[in-house]
């Protein structure tokens, strides 16, 4: 029998008040078989040697949308921290748009118009930048967003003008009250949102990889889906994955 793993030079708290610290552990099938001296009676296939940094358990994240986090992972980055401008927006968009074939669906996320001048982007640049594909750019909030007219023609409206007030949403117009702007809040998002999704299940595995890989990397090892987030596609996109 060999142990998985060993982890030496560390420091670990490990929750028993009858030997509250250990310097090393011996993990066999994901578990923890062994501490400090106990781990030298078994040899390892793999040793990792922490140079006296601590260690504690993996957190488990009680309310992660995974799916949808990595949605957002894998499409255009509009974080305040990656765009500065507008501009910056719109030509990050336009970037897509020559990477995409006609008709493929745009998708970008963090966006925050905060950061933005107090303005959200518009339909008409976006329209500008891809006017060969639907556009979506969601807010920082994921409780808004934006949409171009190819969006809007997708989704059954060959005319800003013809798109309509929602019960529970809001969409924003231009000044003369009745074309929309491209900016859709809460309920609204549905006249968008419904068209592209489910998305295909191999797209949320996809998703559901990126996303895993970030939340090892900040130490998450464990989460709770607190809904399906993208449809109930996911459900069956989790047991794929």
């Amino acid at each position: 029998m060999h142990f998985d793993a060993v982890f030496t030079g560390g420091r670990f708290r490990t929750m028993d008040p009858e030997r509250p610290e250990a310097h090393s552990i011996g993990v066999i099938d994901g578990r923890i078989r062994a501490l400090d001296d106990d781990v030298t009676r078994l040899p390892a296939h793999r040793t990792y040697d922490l140079g006296g940094a601590p260690a504690v358990p993996a957190f488990n994240d009680v309310h992660h949308h995974l799916s949808m986090r990595g949605q957002r992972l894998n499409g255009v980055d509009l974080r305040a921290s990656t765009v500065s401008s507008m501009e910056d927006l719109y030509d990050a968009v336009a970037a897509a748009a020559r990477d995409a074939q006609p008709g493929e669906w745009i998708y970008g996320s963090g966006y925050d118009q905060n950061k933005l001048d107090d303005a959200h982007p518009l339909a008409a640049e976006l329209d500008r930048r891809a006017p060969d594909n639907p556009v979506w750019l969601e807010h920082v909030s994921g409780h808004m967003g934006v949409a171009n007219s190819r969006a809007f023609e997708v989704a059954g409206f060959a005319e800003l003008s013809e798109v309509p007030d929602v019960d529970g949403g809001h969409v924003a117009r231009t000044e003369d009250g009745r074309t929309a702007a491209g900016l859709v809040q809460e309920r609204a998002m549905d006249l968008i949102t419904g068209v592209y999704k489910p998305l295909p299940v191999d797209d949320i595995v996809r998703h559901l990889r990126t996303a895993s890989e970030q939340a090892l990397r900040e130490g998450i090892g464990s989460i709770t889906e607190p809904s399906i987030g993208n449809s109930p596609v996911d459900l069956h996109a989790y047991l794929t994955a």
